[in-house]
């Protein structure tokens, strides 16, 4: 944990307590002695200690095996349900009252997304190229 928590502490030192910094991370990595959901609330838990503003959740697992038999698949294919990574962002949310969960997972549909955020299970939900596309318009 040192060293994204001294990340953090740089980026605040050097831009200000109030800039805005968040973190994305494995929340669940499917290995033998990997993070299982409750190492994850504490390195979420952790992090918010540090001062990031939000928790953005993923999940991943070893680079020989297939996506399609990750517990929790980031990248679902078209034979999996959606929504794959949406029950560790509800998770985090349960333990983590702090900060905003963003959830990712195939979440591609408007009313599937409606209803993840309305039902709670996370505060956001965002894909990675919605995300360098806001930083594009706000470095304009």
């Amino acid at each position: 944990m040192r060293f994204p928590v001294e990340i953090v502490g740089a980026i605040k030192k050097l831009c200000g307590n109030d800039f805005p910094v968040g973190f994305k991370f494995n929340a669940f990595y499917h290995l033998p002695d990997g993070i299982d959901l409750d190492l994850g609330v504490n390195i979420a838990a952790r992090m918010v200690k540090a001062g990031v503003c939000y928790i953005h959740e993923w999940s991943f697992s070893k680079p020989d095996r297939p996506m399609s038999l990750f517990q929790y698949p980031p990248m679902p294919n078209l034979y999996q349900s959606r929504n794959t990574t949406v029950p560790i962002a509800e998770y985090l949310k349960s333990h983590i009252t702090q900060v905003p969960i963003i959830a990712v997972g195939g979440i591609l549909k408007p009313d599937e997304a409606d209803r993840i955020l309305e039902d709670g299970q996370a505060v956001g939900i965002v894909r990675s190229v919605d995300v360098f596309h806001e930083l594009a318009l706000l470095l304009k």
